[in-house]
């Protein structure tokens, strides 16, 4: 296979960034293209050069299109191109050009141009570039069947091959030998590509099968190039067939476009990833990441960085800001993903969106990370949600997110996290309490009584430090004594937001039950 000697041409280029041009000349807007096929659902690599295409686009000025390559229909999973333009929408990419925009290059749908691919493989024919086969499948050994030209239908002159062919006999269009061919092949990420001696000859690849439909190398630089596409960026599994590419860009005498390979995405063990690849509780499938709640920024951000060499000081950087610095220096070799840094970027991403509402914005833009957290609350803690009622659980689910947004990943491990403010289990065994606490809880009951449910997390808690911290102060008792009982009695001693946000969140009757019921029984 052309992809499995893709490997072997890397090796030499493992590790080392980039010296090619970071960016097209000053002034040139790029034309990038996704060319998905719908044979399954997007995956973290598809997302990841698609994400650069668009960040290509958009820094320079230029447009992204979107390009469905539905030609094989053996393999084709019904559903999967409405929901590859979903995973899309959702990521924040938008094209400029697709199967649902009209544009001046269409159809877009490469389903639709099967009668471009047969007219230019024709051209192909008539100049000499290419041939006719009328080899059937050849049975050599039990299970293998070989479909290579045995019969020198490269021989045939045109005449022979257009009287064969109109009388009806099956036939693909093969790719002449070039009379002179590239050594060396450019790309913007690995410089000038040589390839290896062993990787034999383009001639003789099939471009049109015997059905009438191109194969995926006639049909993507036919698209490209009337497209007008400027600039691919695409895995290096497919630099193996960067020659072959070029020789069909020659045969039609097109200038390529200018090309960027990326490297694979393998996982901590130098395995390549895979859809079912695992780290930790996040399988890396963008269903079971949108399943745990990862935001879209947060997704797009973590995919951007692997690889791409960030030229800003920052790793936290929105769709808009990828936009404005994104340029093609990348890390020669492959990408190792790691979950620590999804997660990082999962609870910086959830902060930005917390200091949001903070400053004014609309508790809507909590719903993403809402609803699924109440779903997870309905499935582990019923009596709570039986006693408070779906309208104030929505309204308590928000106020705990706002609480402890920087510890925000997925909503289960949030809520394994958060768990003392739906349940509480105070059965075990507490630590000796100073005196001075205990008289401290005391007032601190009596002004609870007196506060009743006026403060709120609106104020962020700052009501304990103005009101509370003053009456410690008079019996000199340590604030931090009084803190420590307090996580106990409230949370279970367990680590969570401030004193203050905690006791509004629970509301003045749930405080002054967990610590009433202590108090009774010292």
């Amino acid at each position: 296979m052309l992809s499995s000697r893709g490997s072997l041409i890397l090796k030499r280029f493992h590790g080392a960034l980039s010296r090619a041009p970071v960016l097209p000349r000053p002034g040139i807007a790029v034309r990038t293209r996704f060319a998905p096929s719908p044979t399954g659902f997007l995956h973290l690599g598809g997302l990841r050069t698609a994400l650069y295409s668009f960040l290509l686009a958009r820094r320079t000025g230029g447009e992204f299109i979107l390009r469905i390559e539905d030609t094989d229909h053996k393999r084709l999973v019904p559903a999967a191109e409405a929901r590859l333009l979903s995973d899309l929408h959702w990521a924040g990419l938008s094209w400029d050009e697709g199967p649902d925009i009209n544009g001046p290059y269409g159809p877009y749908r490469q389903s639709n141009r099967a009668d471009i691919y047969t007219t230019h493989a024709n051209q192909l024919i008539h100049k000499g570039k290419a041939y006719r086969c009328f080899c059937p499948p050849q049975r050599v050994k039990e299970d293998f069947v070989t479909s290579d030209c045995y019969q020198s239908c490269n021989t045939l002159n045109k005449d022979a091959s257009a009287e064969k062919a109109h009388r009806g006999e099956k036939f693909t269009v093969r790719l002449s030998p070039l009379r002179t061919s590239r050594q060396k092949f450019p790309d913007l990420v690995y410089g000038n590509i040589k390839p290896l001696t062993r990787s034999g000859s383009t001639a003789g690849e099939i471009l049109l099968k015997s059905n009438g439909m191109p194969t995926y190398h006639l049909a993507n630089v036919v698209d490209d190039h009337l497209m007008a596409i400027t600039h691919v960026v695409r895995g290096s599994e497919w630099m193996a067939s960067t020659p072959l590419h070029y020789h069909l860009y020659d045969a039609f005498g097109w200038q390529p476009p200018s090309f960027a390979h990326v490297g694979l995405l393998a996982d901590e063990k130098g395995r390549k990833l895979s859809k079912r690849s695992a780290d930790g509780e996040v399988e890396w499938s963008l269903s079971s990441l949108k399943e745990n709640c990862v935001l879209p920024a947060a997704l797009t951000n973590f995919v951007a960085l692997l690889g791409w060499s960030n030229p800003t000081r920052s790793d936290v950087l929105s769709l808009s800001q990828l936009g404005e610095v994104f340029d093609l220096k990348f890390t020669r070799g492959n990408a190792t993903v790691q979950s620590g840094k999804l997660w990082y970027l999962q609870k910086k991403h959830v902060a930005l969106l917390a200091k949001g509402v903070r400053e004014g914005g609309s508790r809507e833009a909590l719903q993403p990370l809402v609803a699924p957290m109440m779903q997870v609350v309905r499935e582990r803690f019923p009596d709570f949600v039986a006693q408070r009622g779906e309208v104030d659980l929505q309204r308590y689910c928000e106020d705990v997110i706002l609480a402890d947004e920087r510890n925000f990943t997925s909503p289960r491990a949030f809520l394994e996290r958060n768990k003392f403010f739906f349940a509480w289990d105070n059965s075990g065994d507490s630590p000796s309490v100073l005196e001075q606490v205990e008289s401290c809880v005391e007032e601190m009951m009596n002004a609870l009584q007196e506060k009743n449910d006026s403060y709120s997390t609106d104020s962020e808690g700052l009501w304990f430090d103005n009101e509370i911290t003053p009456d410690m102060e008079k019996q000199n008792t340590l604030k931090r004594d009084v803190s420590q009982f307090l996580r106990l009695r409230l949370s279970d001693g367990l680590p969570g937001p401030s004193i203050g946000v905690l006791m509004a969140i629970l509301g003045c009757e749930e405080c002054r039950r967990r610590i009433k019921r202590y108090i009774n029984n010292l």
